[in-house]
């Protein structure tokens, strides 16, 4: 999946049940990917921006804590070439 370079996004329209989000980028690309990453509650929400853990090209943003029904990655710069995206549900009552 390639995130148009300068002002791509891509996110969910519907209501998730986020646990975990793990993004794996191309390791093979010519340089580091420049994005930005929100939690929220709606399609296109810029409002929260969340830290990842990083290792190597693997980015993990973790939902536990939050109650965000929503992610954005906001693509800031070149292009972004994503290998993966798994979205790990929480299991609800």
């Amino acid at each position: 999946m390639q995130g148009r370079a300068n002002d791509g996004r891509i996110y969910n329209m519907n209501n998730l049940n986020i646990a975990e989000i793990v993004i794996t980028f191309d390791p093979n690309q010519q340089y580091d990917p420049t994005f930005t990453f929100f939690g929220g509650y709606d399609a296109n929400d810029e409002d929260t921006e969340l830290t990842a853990d990083v290792e190597e090209r693997v980015y993990t943003y973790d939902f536990t804590d939050t109650d965000f029904t929503h992610f954005l990655i906001r693509n800031d710069n070149y292009a972004l070439y994503i290998m993966e995206v798994e979205i790990t549900f929480e299991l609800t009552d």
